[in-house]
């Protein structure tokens, strides 16, 4: 997942949609990476990771979502993991920075 969040911090690079409170996001969800790996819900989080950077890293694909459409399913996500925020705070809290900044720059 290390390539996939790799690939959304460049795109947003990019497109000029990456600020100060995307790249410490992404730095808690990279820094949390040992904890999503032994999460019940890694293949949920892992699908939202690729589905995120294939959206922004090609968005001339066509499959272009109405806005603010990337960032609700990091929500969606982080509301799937709040059962688990006491013994896995971390994965829930980086989830929870990726979901507002991804919404606070619309996509």
């Amino acid at each position: 997942m290390k390539k996939e969040i790799e690939e959304i911090r460049a795109a947003l690079i990019a497109i000029d949609a990456y600020d100060e409170a995307t790249g410490e996001a992404l730095a808690s969800l990279e820094e949390s990476m040992d904890e999503i790996d032994s999460h019940p819900a890694v293949g949920r989080v892992r699908e939202v990771i690729v589905s995120t950077a294939g959206q922004v890293s090609r968005p001339e694909d066509g499959d272009s979502e109405e806005e603010g459409a990337i960032a609700e399913k990091w929500h969606d996500l982080k509301d799937h993991l709040d059962e688990w925020e006491e013994h896995h705070p971390a994965v829930v809290l980086s989830v929870g920075k990726v979901a507002e900044a991804l919404a606070v720059l619309g996509l």
